[in-house]
């Protein structure tokens, strides 16, 4: 921020254009169209009242984790029957599932998308819940979720997510940061369209119909995981609106060390820009404008970024720089700029956050030297076969 200015300042006086300086233009224009509408979105307050299907799809998941899943999901009133099925076939898994599921299925091992589909065959009401098996539901998470499908054109809904125990280390922290990031700006400003674009898996309601109409070609995609993203295009495709109802809530486990987190977003980062270049005409064929600029920035900015880096640091080893700053000065310049410009752009989530300021600073640091070479990486092998990696 502060070298920006330095940089308006001569662009002013000198009439000489910085790379930078339009990359911070371009980060603040697409954090302000992302922050108007996130403002302007409203949850759905219309009762509505229907019986719920729900669907568990698990593999190797912990035994305590499984049941606590298990056990909030049987909490909620709504849901009036409840389909396991057990990937692989894992005899613990099998015991814990018999005791809280209607139907258990055992399956040999096929993946999550056959999974979900088998079970969908054994589900009779129109409303289906996905849960994943290391989700946490909270008391009325279910009648909340419930509230959007009062307009019939609503197929998909998802609702608030944390990070369960956020403060157990620092992984968990990171955590926690991303998911209130993502439920604070990105997820009510899409909402506000009626298109939000990844309705996340950790607790998906939706319609029967779309999963019915698409399961054949869901289970043979030969890109397997991304599941949520997927169904989440079906209903858009279909023209259904996909809404964020945040007076909900469920919780999920984060990863137990800092390698399993950097594969969980090398996973998400693949799958996320791969169905953005799959779903691109879709988004525009159906006027899904705002998702898919969110999507699309999701992908250049961290290219933007570092075409600046790479360009600031070849000007300051050949001598082309257009003011004299020691390096020192540079770097301090440099990160206390990011500090108060990403905590200008974060103050919403640092508000409901003010206990976690001083990891903000760890985030930033995260956030730019760690989760933008994963999303380049991602993005340059957004093609390779996916694999859960964490599993």
């Amino acid at each position: 921020m502060i070298y920006w200015l330095l940089q308006l300042w001569d662009t002013l006086v000198n009439n000489r254009l910085h790379l930078f300086f339009f990359f911070v233009v371009y980060v603040w224009f697409v954090w302000g169209l992302k922050y108007y509408y996130s403002v302007k979105y409203r949850v759905h307050d219309s009762p509505y009242s229907a019986p719920v299907s729900a669907i568990i799809p698990v593999y190797n998941e912990d035994p305590e984790v499984f049941r606590r899943c298990l056990r909030t999901l049987r909490m909620q009133p709504e849901v009036k029957e409840v389909v396991v099925a057990v990937d692989g076939g894992s005899i613990d898994q099998v015991r814990i599932a018999e005791e809280y599921a209607d139907k258990v299925l055992i399956l040999e091992r096929c993946g999550k998308r056959k999974a979900i589909v088998k079970a969908l065959g054994e589900t009779t009401h129109d409303l289906i819940l996905i849960v994943d098996s290391d989700t946490t539901l909270t008391d009325g998470v279910v009648r909340e979720m419930l509230r959007p499908f009062a307009d019939p054109k609503v197929g998909g809904v998802e609702s608030r997510q944390k990070i369960r125990q956020q403060n157990h280390n620092l992984v968990s922290r990171l955590s926690g940061w991303i998911e209130d990031f993502r439920f604070s700006m990105s997820a009510p400003a899409q909402s506000y369209f009626g298109a939000v674009g990844c309705l996340c898996g950790r607790a998906i309601l939706i319609r029967r119909r779309i999963l019915l109409k698409n399961a054949e070609r869901f289970t043979a995609d030969k890109y397997t995981t991304g599941d949520d993203r997927v169904l989440t295009n079906y209903a858009l495709e279909m023209g259904y609106k996909t809404v964020y109802q945040g007076t909900g809530l469920v919780y999920t486990e984060a990863q137990k060390d800092f390698i399993s987190l950097i594969k969980q977003q090398i996973r998400w980062a693949r799958s996320s820009q791969h169905e953005t270049f799959r779903a691109l005409g879709m988004y525009l064929r159906n006027k899904h404008y705002f998702t898919a600029f969110c999507f699309l920035t999701d992908i250049i900015t961290p290219l933007f970024l570092t075409v600046v880096v790479l360009n600031m640091i070849r000007r300051y080893i050949e001598g082309e720089f257009w003011i004299e700053i020691p390096f020192e000065v540079a770097v301090l310049m440099a990160l206390a700029g990011m500090n108060i410009s990403l905590g200008a752009r974060w103050i919403r989530t640092i508000s409901i956050k003010k206990n976690e300021i001083p990891y903000f600073m760890l985030f930033i640091l995260f956030s730019t030297f760690v989760m933008v070479p994963v999303r380049i990486y991602g993005l340059i092998t957004c093609t390779k076969r996916n694999t859960w990696l964490t599993r």
